[in-house]
């Protein structure tokens, strides 16, 4: 989804504008998207969905893991229910203009 994707790049670009660590915010970022909407997946699947996120997380301590997961629920744009993740589009839709009748 363009629009989902064009609104993460945003909040990061603000997230290295204040500081926080270029490095550590692409790799959040690139776990973002490629999170499920619909569905709520466990941390070891979310480790393991793609080659892609394999690659992202190879070599870096589960501490770091989960660290990215909790920022990413703590500004909102991840749920977390027990001890599932998804991705929160309801984020994105509050700043949509609502629908015209």
């Amino acid at each position: 989804m363009i629009t989902w994707n064009n609104y993460i790049y945003g909040i990061f670009e603000e997230q290295n504008a204040i500081g926080k660590s270029i490095q550590a915010n692409k790799r959040r970022r690139e776990l973002l998207l490629q999170m499920p909407f619909e569905e709520g997946l466990k941390p070891n699947e979310i480790k393991n969905l793609n080659t892609f996120i394999v690659k992202l997380y190879f070599g870096l301590s589960e501490r770091i893991f989960y660290s990215d997961l909790e920022f990413l629920v703590k500004i909102g744009l991840l749920e977390k229910e027990k001890n599932t993740y998804r991705a929160k589009l309801e984020t994105l839709v509050q700043y949509m203009p609502g629908k015209i009748n």
